[in-house]
C-alpha cells in the first residue's frame, strides 16, 4: 500500500474542516479554525512539509451542541468519555473521530470509550473541538477575539500567529511552530498592520489575501502580562530560522518592532518565575 503524500493527507483532512465551517456559516454559527488548519488556509493550502493530525475549532459554549450535531451527522464519532468528563471544566474540550470504514458496534463503542488500539485496519479523521477558548500551556477566551470577527469562520491571522507563538516553555515551541509562522510571514501577500486589526479574510474562498494586524498583541498585552515577553522570546527564533527568507525576516522584524515597547508590561519577571517553577509531570498512578 503506497502511503499517501503529506500534501494529499492534508487536503483530505482540511476537505472535512470546510465542510465543517460551511455548515456552521449556513447556520450562522461561530466556529472559528484555527491551529494546523488555520496555516493551511493562511498559506493557501501549501502545507507539505508536515502532516496535521488534526483539525481545531474554538467556538462559544451556545454553539458546543450544535456543532457536535454537524460533526455526528457528518459520520464523526464522539470520544464520550473524554468528552463527558470535559463537562466539568469552564473551558470544555471535545474529540470526535471519523473513521475510514464503517465500524462494528462493538467497535464503536471502545472508539467512545478511547479505545482505538482495538480497533485494526482503520484510520481515522480527528476533530477537536474548543469550548470557550482554549487552555493548554497557556489560555485563552474565545473573548479575546475582535467582536467584529463573531460570524467569521478562521481565526484571525494575528490572532493565529500570535497563538503559535504563545508556548510558556522552551521545549513548547518546536520546529513545527516555527515552519509554520515563517510558511505565514514568507508569503508575498502578508502585510504586516501597525494600527489597525484589519483583515481581509477569504473564508472559504480560493481568491485568498490576509494582513495580521500587530494590535492583536497589543489586546493581548493588556490583559495578559508576561504575553509579550514570550511572543518576543518565540519570534526571535523564528528570525534565526532558515525556514524564514528575507521578506519574511523583514516582517519579523517588523513584529518584533511593534511588540518591544510591550515588554514593559511583563509584571515581575513572570517567563522568567515560571521558567524556575516548570511543573513537573506526575503520574497519579503512582501515588
Amino acid at each position: 500500500m503506497i502511503e499517501e503524500s503529506v500534501q494529499t493527507h492534508n487536503d483530505k483532512l482540511m476537505a472535512s474542516a470546510y465542510e465543517i465551517l460551511r455548515q456552521c456559516k449556513e447556520r450562522s454559527i461561530p466556529c472559528f479554525l484555527w491551529g494546523g488548519g488555520g496555516i493551511y488556509h493562511m498559506i493557501n493550502g501549501k502545507l507539505d512539509y508536515r502532516k496535521m493530525s488534526d483539525i481545531e475549532f474554538m467556538l462559544p459554549k451556545s454553539a458546543d451542541k450544535k456543532v457536535q450535531k454537524i460533526l455526528e451527522d457528518l459520520g464523526f464519532i464522539p470520544y464520550s468519555t473524554f468528552n463527558n468528563v470535559q463537562n466539568m471544566y469552564s473551558m470544555p474540550r471535545r474529540e470526535f473521530y471519523l473513521p475510514d470504514r464503517e465500524l462494528t458496534d462493538s467497535e464503536v463503542e471502545n472508539l467512545q470509550r478511547g479505545r482505538k488500539s482495538k480497533i485494526d485496519n482503520v484510520k481515522f479523521q480527528k476533530v477537536e473541538l474548543f469550548v470557550n477558548g482554549i487552555r493548554m500551556c497557556w489560555k485563552f477566551n474565545i473573548k479575546d477575539l475582535p467582536k467584529s470577527y463573531a460570524d467569521s469562520v478562521i481565526c484571525p491571522p494575528g490572532f493565529q500567529i500570535a497563538l503559535k507563538l504563545n508556548p510558556i516553555h522552551p521545549d513548547d515551541f518546536d520546529l513545527k511552530d516555527i515552519q509554520d509562522i515563517a510558511q505565514v510571514l514568507n508569503q508575498p501577500h502578508t502585510k504586516i498592520v501597525e494600527l489597525d486589526t484589519i483583515f481581509t479574510e477569504p473564508q472559504l474562498s480560493s481568491e485568498y489575501d490576509c494582513c495580521i494586524g500587530t494590535k492583536m498583541f497589543e489586546r493581548l498585552s493588556k490583559t495578559k502580562d508576561q504575553f509579550a515577553t514570550i511572543i518576543h522570546r518565540n519570534l526571535s527564533k523564528v528570525i534565526e530560522s532558515s525556514e524564514l527568507n528575507e521578506q519574511g525576516r523583514q516582517k519579523a522584524e517588523k513584529i518584533l518592532d511593534f511588540v518591544s515597547p510591550l515588554l514593559e508590561k511583563d509584571k515581575g519577571g513572570f517567563l522568567s518565575k515560571m521558567r524556575r517553577e516548570k511543573p513537573v509531570r506526575v503520574d497519579a498512578r503512582e501515588r
